[in-house]
């Protein structure tokens, strides 16, 4: 009769054999992780590289302009009095507690030609790009620099980038049911909260009230009129609370209500106190902090001319 093995010599062997496995289906899910992290990279650098070179395309700046001044032989004062206006106090320094007022025309001028110092929006050539574009937005001495977009829909822009590139860092876009042009009592626009910090990864920063502090106003530029969004509140919302985020409101009372529940709920203590007429943005993007919460910033809209 043949000699038989031990029987340990089997359980031996079936152990090896599940080791191997898993160390192959470790060594499979490392590589799917990886291609992953690749291909998100990758993509994360091609939407903000094309953000990048639309902004060199449509956006002036101070470093352009100086940039330009070098190149040519002429002067013609235009330097100067750029720095002359970047030099004036941001508007953040105006807002007191409990500002209620937008404060006088010869002041929301002088902050319109300071900011438009700071950044200008050939809309021309930005639709050249984008038919679809409404707006720009832009916080100074920080990174939220970028178009808005409006279609017939709140789908497509959620994972195409401004040229129409697929892309899932997408692109800002105002709520299709809401008119383009912010003359609803609130308009609402969404971004991305991106983990490398683009789009409007730096929402949840006014969690903190130093952030606020600091950055107590954004702009809104249109072509045919510019918004200072002064900061109402920052708030993380809910599926079920976004009922609170109506478009027109069907009466004062209404409108009061919205205000009370926003600043009762603020992360940080505006120094903003909004009145009966005014019209607010309100910006939504991912709350990571909570399943399925979005972060909402409110503020209300001063127009400052053009």
């Amino acid at each position: 009769m043949p000699e038989r093995k031990p029987s340990n010599y089997n359980f031996n062997f079936l152990a090896r054999q599940i080791l191997r496995w898993v160390g192959i289906a470790l060594v499979i899910a490392m590589l799917a992780m990886m291609i992953i992290i690749v291909r998100n990279e990758r993509n994360y650098q091609q939407g903000n590289d094309t953000y990048a070179q639309l902004i060199r395309q449509v956006v002036t700046t101070p470093e352009t302009t100086e940039s330009a001044d070098d190149e040519s032989a002429e002067s013609d004062g235009r330097s100067s009095e750029s720095q002359a206006l970047t030099a004036i106090p941001p508007f953040s320094t105006q807002l007191t507690t409990n500002s209620t007022s937008s404060t006088s025309n010869e002041a929301n001028q002088m902050d319109l030609k300071r900011v438009r110092s700071l950044i200008d929006v050939n809309f021309p050539a930005l639709k050249a790009v984008n038919s679809e574009v409404a707006a720009w937005v832009f916080s100074e001495k920080t990174t939220l620099s970028y178009p808005i977009v409006r279609s017939d829909n709140n789908e497509r822009y959620l994972n195409h980038l401004i040229d129409g590139t697929e892309n899932p860092l997408g692109t800002l876009f105002i709520d299709y049911r809401n008119q383009p042009d912010f003359r609803d009592d609130n308009t609402l626009i969404y971004g991305h909260n991106m983990e490398d910090n683009s789009m409007l990864a730096s929402l949840p920063e006014y969690k903190r009230q130093t952030y606020y502090d600091d950055h107590p106003v954004l702009y809104l530029f249109r072509p045919d009129q510019t918004f200072r969004v002064e900061l109402v509140s920052g708030f993380d919302i809910g599926p079920d609370d976004m009922g609170l985020m109506q478009f027109n409101f069907a009466s004062p009372r209404d409108h009061d209500a919205f205000v009370l529940q926003i600043r009762t709920r603020s992360w940080f203590k505006s120094r903003v106190v909004p009145q009966s007429t005014d019209r607010f943005v309100t910006f939504l993007t991912c709350n990571y902090e909570s399943n399925e919460g979005r972060f909402a910033l409110v503020g209300r809209l001063v127009p400052l001319g053009n």
